[in-house]
């Protein structure tokens, strides 16, 4: 279905640059298709657009966590709790990168 939906997300993000969620979504779909990399951009976008998106810092978050960039990560997550601290995903994450990166 994620791949139905590109196209109609990326048009989406294309009218509208400046459209913080239109760029999440985008990026969502992108991570859904295994596309890190962009995903990563369009979360970063999504982040210079409104600083407080919570649910960006987290996927960056998983997206570093997924490439073993541990303290990354774990910057992702507080940040997110940071935006928006009962957001439990982030919480979860944040800690268990915590444990992974304990000695």
């Amino acid at each position: 279905m994620p791949r139905l939906a590109l196209p109609y997300l990326q048009r989406a993000a294309d009218l509208n640059e400046t459209d913080a969620e239109a760029l999440f979504q985008l990026g969502l779909c992108l991570a859904t298709l295994d596309y890190v990399d962009e995903a990563k951009r369009y979360f970063e976008k999504t982040l210079e657009l409104d600083p407080r998106h919570a649910d960006a810092y987290y996927n960056l978050g998983v997206i570093y966590a997924y490439k073993d960039e541990l303290d990354a990560a774990r910057n992702m997550f507080a940040a997110a709790l940071e935006a928006k601290p009962d957001h439990v995903l982030a919480g979860y994450g944040k800690k268990l990168m915590e444990k992974r990166l304990a000695p």
